[in-house]
């Protein structure tokens, strides 16, 4: 099976449809999305729309923020939420119709696929810990290996939340963590439109655990203006993290048509 990651899409329209135009190349079986579909960018409701009816799209999981689009949470109880963040919210709440909070509010927040297989992979949007915790560091890593272990249903985990791509192993007590701007400049030239970097998971016969993070579709924040999304072959046991450029001018031309701030417009071209 070939199966494509997509996380933390937030609304970006262009970003989206130029992922997806791209993934359509990599002759894969299936989409999995990691939630996040809304928040922060304009287009919330083409964006669920696209997600919700793709053919190919059938595992998806709730994000943070697709939570709160649907949750009754008055925005005074958002206190872990940025201004922008909050700002955001708003506007999808005001925007998507009834019908799409129901759709959101129906996820699972956690998936495992295929379920008692060697290859069985989780999908959650933050951590194996807590769908909304954030792994960023190797102490984060450790906790969320030491909750994947003790769940004993797969070794892999494919998550996102964090808008910046991460590959995270944990084998014979060791974590080994690769941070996104490292796994950027090992796979893009400088100048580049795009790039690949590949891992190995062949250490998972062997007992070895992994956290998978295949970055931001719409608002990614490793410092680039590069969006991406992961692609795993199981049967050579390999992930590829692919980065790709959009027309970022077009989405931010949306967001500010919108009614957001430029500030928060400006976020994609500082890629944080």
């Amino acid at each position: 099976m070939r199966y494509a990651f997509i996380s933390d899409i937030h609304s970006n329209l262009q970003a989206l449809e130029e992922g997806l135009a791209l993934i359509e190349k990599e002759n894969v079986d299936e989409i999995c999305c990691l939630g996040d579909i809304v928040g922060y960018n304009a287009n919330p409701c083409e964006c669920l729309n696209i997600v919700r009816d793709h053919p190919k799209i059938r595992k998806i999981v709730v994000g943070n923020h697709d939570f709160n689009a649907y949750s009754d949470l008055h925005m005074s109880d958002w206190c872990s939420m940025s201004y922008d963040a909050s700002v955001g919210i708003k506007y999808t709440r005001e925007t998507l119709k009834d019908n799409q909070k129901k759709y959101l509010k129906e996820l699972p927040f956690e998936l495992v696929v295929p379920e008692n297989e060697p290859l069985s992979f989780l999908m959650i949007h933050g951590s194996p810990l807590d769908p909304f915790d954030y792994v960023l560091n190797t102490i984060d890593a450790k906790r969320a290996f030491d909750s994947l272990v003790k769940r004993n249903d797969a070794h892999i985990c494919f998550h996102g939340h964090t808008h910046g791509t991460s590959f995270c192993r944990y084998y014979k007590s060791h974590v080994s963590f690769e941070l996104g701007k490292k796994i950027l400049k090992c796979s893009l030239n400088l100048g580049s439109k795009d790039g690949t970097v590949y891992f190995d998971l062949s250490k998972v016969e062997n007992g070895a655990y992994y956290l998978i993070n295949p970055g931001s579709i719409g608002q990614p924040r490793d410092g680039s203006r590069h969006s991406s999304y992961a692609i795993f072959d199981t049967d050579k046991k390999i992930v590829e993290i692919k980065f790709f450029g959009y027309n970022i001018q077009e989405a931010i031309d949306a967001i500010l048509k919108a009614g957001y701030s430029k500030a928060i417009a400006k976020r994609l071209e500082k890629g944080k």
